[in-house]
């Protein structure tokens, strides 16, 4: 009988134990799990969708969400953002969202597809270089986009700079051109040319070779002819038939015009993130 008694003991004991570090094991997951915290930055994308960046609660990665018109469509953890508000480090298309990081003081690029968000591609832009505080980014510039293609802009330290541009759609990184001095403005300009203006001197070359070439013409940097949205020292300003002004609350961010497109605005505050719909100027908050 004591014996019995003494083996059902033991199996309790044991049996405490492990149900004890098994909830403890789980308490740590839970704990453990990556948890989104304040938002950061906006793209907008033509669709009418953001590619959102926040941080994640914690440590010093970030979180990448992307957001189709009305829902969010995946949520990825991904290494300190690179970008800044006024310093976008993110394009998209239809098909592929790239988002900038800082990996070991380089600047790194991650592709993903838009819908599901598996990752297609990384690429270390400044392999065998050392490491940059900075990783290689100048304030106010290092991601522009137009269309399927974007230019990564690496200002080192020397002061000089390099540009890459990739084919978003393809995933490639598909040429390079080296600066002896870091750009003040670079842009995609309406006659399939890469721009760069150093000073008072702009370069250029054939977007989908490479090749320098003589501008062709002298279209200013994010200039859009004819857009009925844009940024104001208020917020935003709609004009679809009649004049909307549409302000930016003071805890949000400055408003940039990577915040519109798709004929809607991006508000960004550290706890919200709201839409606003067309010329109508509707305002709703986006749940976090």
């Amino acid at each position: 009988m004591a014996a019995r008694l003494s083996g059902r003991l033991v199996v309790a004991v044991v049996l405490t134990i492990g149900v004890g570090v098994g909830a403890l094991g789980s308490w740590w997951m839970v704990r453990a799990r990556p948890v989104p915290g304040d938002f950061i930055d906006a793209v907008a994308t033509p669709d009418g969708g953001a590619v959102v960046i926040r941080h994640e609660r914690g440590s010093k990665n970030d979180f990448v969400d992307v957001y189709g018109r009305d829902r969010l469509r995946w949520r990825a953890l991904i290494p300190r953002y690179a970008g800044a508000v006024g310093t976008p480090a993110v394009a998209a298309t239809s098909k592929v969202v790239t988002v900038r990081v800082v990996r070991d003081g380089h600047p790194n690029v991650f592709a993903f597809d838009i819908e599901h968000g598996s990752k297609l591609a990384s690429f270390d832009l400044a392999e065998g270089e050392p490491a940059d505080p900075a990783a290689y980014t100048k304030p106010g510039l290092a991601t522009v986009m137009a269309g399927a293609w974007s230019v990564e802009v690496l200002a080192r330290p020397d002061g000089s700079a390099r540009l890459y541009t990739m084919a978003l759609d393809e995933h490639r990184l598909a040429w390079k051109a080296d600066l002896a001095k870091a750009p003040s403005a670079v842009w995609i300009g309406q006659g399939g040319q890469v721009r760069a203006q150093v000073d008072q001197v702009v370069y250029a070359w054939d977007l989908l070779t490479g090749e320098g070439q003589p501008p062709k013409r002298l279209d200013a940097p994010h200039s859009t002819p004819g857009d009925p949205a844009r940024v104001i020292a208020e917020g935003f300003e709609f004009n679809g038939g009649a004049r909307v002004v549409v302000p930016v609350p003071r805890t949000a961010v400055a408003p940039q015009p990577y915040h519109l497109a798709g004929g809607r605005g991006w508000i960004v505050e550290p706890d919200k993130l709201s839409i606003v719909d067309g010329p109508l100027g509707v305002t709703r908050t986006i749940p976090r």
